[in-house]
């Protein structure tokens, strides 16, 4: 077992990442009123928008540019429904010139009522347009939103979360091509580090390209199809919490696919990763098939780093045939963690790995 530390690496890491999700703006725009709002975001010069009273949004607004929506503090409330316009409130980034989208400071309720089952659509109060956007980076900061949809679906494109961010959505929290949970490996007092819980409920069956309704935590585009290195990796840094639990109660598939992390193809843990499910917790992408994500050994990684915290459970006694972690090809790299805790109560095997070429190290 190796024991290898990358400090340079982290410092590198750290320092890119304070610089590459900041918006450059001259002076902010104030709003009162969601006319006032969508005027903001959609005018061409990139700026930092700031809400001076709550505000409802029943519309559906087509960002312009690079943005950064500050909540300073107030409520922004979403009309419900299940549309990709209408009367249902949603910011869209479906243009080139969205590079860089920021969200942050307050909370935000309702939305789009629909799940994955509609991963075609306009989905989430975050919807990022399928092929337009695979350089954006949205980062979102201290956060709490509550709806019976989900928060974000960007499928070619990154996200960050920094600071608090709780998201309770009956169907999906995030779905992206990768995802950093912030960590200043400096100061584990830094109020930017990354302190996230999500939360799911819906009963249904997600499916194994998380393409179907039900509830799913964290989820990246994919299943068997080639997406090259680079994509479907989630990266928890040092300093950085992360708490999932999905109480999708289906016992389709046997529970296979309504799991807190689905399709990854790596994770990199320096934090703390606590998940939770009825059934199987952690899937990995169907790695059989070349996925390309550029690791090593070839295969789908867990890299559980030194002084780590590492917790899975599946609660479910019964039809629970594909174990807490469901695999086809995956290294689980464990170094010197603080805590490596793996808990499954089900009648199926500990670790389910699919007969093609599977292994767990």
């Amino acid at each position: 077992m190796k024991r290898v530390l990358y400090p340079l690496t982290l410092l590198i890491g750290f320092i890119f990442l304070m610089t590459a999700t900041s918006i450059d703006t001259d002076a902010a725009s104030w709003v009162s009123t969601k006319n006032d709002l969508v005027t903001a975001l959609t005018k061409t010069a990139d700026d930092e928008v700031i809400l001076s009273n709550d505000i409802y949004l029943d519309q559906r607004i087509d960002v312009v540019g690079n943005k950064e929506l500050n909540l300073n503090g107030k409520n922004l409330m979403l009309g419900t429904g299940a549309s990709d316009s209408g009367n249902v409130g949603k910011f869209y980034l479906n243009r080139s010139d969205n590079l860089r989208f920021g969200l942050k400071n307050g909370v935000i309720t309702g939305g789009d009522t629909r799940g994955l089952g509609s991963h075609g659509s306009i989905i989430g109060v975050i919807s990022v347009n399928n092929s337009a956007n695979t350089n954006l980076v949205t980062t979102v900061q201290d956060i709490s939103h509550t709806s019976q949809g989900g928060f974000y679906k960007g499928k070619q494109s990154k996200v960050v979360f920094k600071g608090k961010v709780t998201l309770n959505n009956d169907q999906f929290n995030v779905r992206a091509k990768n995802m950093d949970f912030y960590g200043n490996p400096l100061n584990e007092e830094d109020p930017e580090n990354t302190d996230f819980y999500g939360y799911t409920s819906a009963n249904g069956e997600p499916n194994d390209w998380s393409q179907g309704n039900g509830g799913l935590n964290l989820s990246f585009d994919g299943y068997e199809n080639f997406r090259g290195p680079g994509q479907r990796i989630l990266n928890i840094n040092k300093n950085a919490k992360v708490k999932l639990k999905n109480d999708n109660n289906t016992t389709s598939n046997s529970r296979a696919y309504a799991n807190n992390i689905a399709n990854f193809a790596v994770i990199n843990l320096d934090g703390s990763l606590d998940t939770e499910a009825i059934g199987t917790t952690l899937r990995t992408t169907a790695s059989r098939y070349d996925y390309g994500a550029g690791t090593a050994s070839g295969q789908a990684e867990i890299n559980i780093r030194p002084g780590s915290t590492f917790k899975t459970l599946s609660t479910a006694i019964t039809n629970t045939n594909y174990g807490t972690i469901f695999t086809y090809s995956l290294d689980i790299n464990v170094d010197n963690p603080k805590i490596f805790d793996i808990r499954f109560f089900g009648t199926g095997q500990f670790f389910y790995s699919w007969a093609n070429r599977g292994e767990v190290i």
